[in-house]
């Protein structure tokens, strides 16, 4: 018996349907699946009731969920106890999807936090609550809203959305462009997790033809390298066309979008932290965040 299988057992528990939570937990259907049989083989028992596509716990299951539970709270709190023993208490993890975006940010919080040994690093999406709340990160930089009660936030910043299409496009000579101009594009995406599957959700909202899109890319960077080639179009947030495009590449033309009525889409930027879990370093890593940004037009950082 795994950990990973505990922690499976729970997430189907809690959603009661494989599909769901093989979403959530960023795996495969039949892997998830798979675990959980070898699970209930070892306990030499089923957890679980399946009617139709939904499953439940039966009687056996909400017996053993208790246990389950205790023990992943076991691990994870050994994990924290663990990583608080190793680090410096000057030590600060600050974690986001994509750390490029804000170069200038990064070297103001090393200026001023100069005695703070700071580590920064890129991770997937998905992973980033789960950091948080394992201790794996202190602070947490993202455009992904983090629905956790263990976790608390401020927004730091607004950022546009704007459409990213090979500089041999049709579309790369427009200054402005509405959802219906995009509707005939098909866009390339990075996973249902990503960011830029929520920006689709987001700017395609109220479209009754939805454009494709299609998860052929692994990475952000991947991403950019079809749309540069004139394979796929893209959505971005607005700081990632000062740090990526514009300073990388020509061959992309990132165009404003703007709804019908006059508004453009946007994102919040926002800060996250486990609650009751800030140090002093990390604290004071977060003000100096939040003064960076402070009275500032993001879409001109």
């Amino acid at each position: 018996m795994t950990i990973d299988q505990l922690i499976y057992f729970l997430a189907v528990a809690e959603t009661g349907h494989l599909s769901h939570a093989a979403e959530n937990m960023n795996i495969s259907q039949p892997a998830l699946s798979s675990s959980i049989s070898r699970l209930e083989d070892e306990l030499g028992m089923k957890l679980f009731d399946r009617k139709g596509r939904n499953i439940y716990l039966n009687d056996s299951g909400r017996l053993f969920l208790p246990y389950a539970q205790n023990a992943v709270s076991a691990v994870e709190q050994g994990r924290r106890i663990l990583s608080d023993a190793i680090r410096p208490k000057d030590a600060v993890i600050l974690q986001t999807a994509n750390i490029s975006q804000y170069p200038q940010l990064l070297d103001a919080v090393l200026s001023v936090c100069e005695h703070i040994s700071m580590t920064t690093s890129s991770v997937p999406i998905y992973e980033l609550e789960e950091n948080l709340i394992s201790g794996k990160a202190d602070l947490c930089f993202t455009t992904k809203t983090l629905s956790n009660s263990a976790l608390d936030h401020l927004d730091v910043c607004r950022e546009s959305l704007l459409l990213a299409v090979s500089s041999s496009s049709p579309l790369a000579s427009e200054k402005i462009v509405c959802p219906e101009d995009m509707s005939d594009q098909v866009f390339v995406n990075t996973g249902v997790h990503s960011g830029m599957y929520s920006f689709y959700n987001l700017v395609f909202a109220d479209l009754r033809s939805k454009p494709a899109i299609n998860p052929s890319a692994y990475t952000f960077n991947e991403a950019i390298a079809y749309i540069s080639k004139g394979l796929y179009a893209g959505i971005i947030n607005s700081s990632l066309t000062k740090t990526v495009l514009t300073s990388q590449r020509s061959d992309i033309r990132c165009i404003p979008i703007h709804f019908p009525d006059g508004t453009s889409p946007y994102v919040m930027q926002r800060l996250y932290w486990k609650k009751g879990s800030c140090t002093g370093a990390a604290m004071r890593v977060r003000q100096t965040i939040l003064s960076y940004f402070e009275g500032t037009d993001t879409d001109q950082q």
